[in-house]
């Protein structure tokens, strides 16, 4: 005998049935809320993240701002400190600059008078030699123009001595045999001695001349010789006699023409002058 199904058990069946076919969405739903609150707590997660973040950012911009006042503050100080120190600095080399520029100055104006003085001397020194050369000079000249020149004349002297500076002087002549000779040398009245020589006289032996240096050395006390300038007219004395006792006597010349005869009588004159004052 065939049973007819209960209620109960439809309604089983159907509840199975519907379960069975709902399930799939069922689990979908719970799956899409699990996925949700996941998502809401990483949301959270990153929110929390976000707001660390955030705070550190404040706080970095806080640090940051304090920082950047710090360095400001630094670099207004050294800008201030820079500024004194170039001031002082300017000052000093402003103030070395003008003492060196004093120093300079006065180290300059030492060493302009030391050399204006040591030039001073010098001239000083070389005017001195040259006034004392002019004074030398001038008694020299005043002494030649004052002597006494004798002149020993066979005839040519005269002419010569006329004729030149020589005249100027305090001339005296004398002729062959010479008789005034003795009494001017004893008188004092000789200082220079022109002496024609005698080229007529035998073998060349001037007889006068060696009657001349015995006079001198008779009749003349002086420290010094008188010189003597003797006139050849251009010859030579080949006399070993005349020419040795010349040579003891020192102090005498040749003059071979008119011009040597001037300029000779100078020249011995200048040195018997120099001599005598020195002796």
């Amino acid at each position: 005998m065939v049973k007819n199904p209960s209620f109960w058990g439809i309604t089983v069946a159907l509840f199975l049935a519907a379960f069975l076919t709902l399930h799939p969405g069922v689990f979908a739903a719970e799956k899409a809320e699990q996925d949700l609150s996941e998502k809401v707590e990483h949301l959270e997660k990153e929110m929390k993240q976000l707001s660390a973040k955030a705070d550190s950012y404040d706080y970095l911009k806080e640090e940051t701002k304090a920082y950047r006042e710090f360095v400001e503050g630094e670099w207004d100080r050294f800008i201030n400190w820079f500024i004194v120190f170039v001031g002082i600095a300017s000052g000093a080399i402003a103030f070395l600059n003008w003492t060196s520029q004093k120093e300079i100055k006065n180290n300059v104006r030492e060493q302009l008078h030391k050399q204006v003085e040591e030039e001073l001397n010098r001239e000083t020194k070389r005017l001195r030699s040259r006034i004392r050369d002019l004074e030398e000079v001038v008694s020299r000249e005043s002494w030649l123009r004052s002597s006494k020149i004798l002149a020993l004349d066979r005839g040519r002297l005269k002419n010569i001595i006329s004729s030149s500076p020589l005249n100027q002087q305090n001339v005296t002549y004398d002729s062959p045999p010479f008789n005034r000779l003795p009494y001017l040398l004893t008188k004092g009245e000789v200082d220079i001695i022109v002496y024609e020589y005698d080229h007529e006289s035998e073998e060349l032996r001037d007889e006068d001349l060696i009657y001349l240096l015995d006079q001198l050395k008779h009749h003349s006390n002086r420290s010094v010789p008188i010189p003597i300038v003797i006139y050849t007219n251009g010859k030579n004395v080949d006399n070993t006699e005349i020419e040795g006792l010349l040579d003891q006597y020192e102090w005498y010349t040749y003059a071979n023409h008119r011009i040597t005869l001037i300029a000779n009588t100078y020249g011995l004159t200048h040195a018997y002058y120099s001599e005598v004052k020195n002796a």
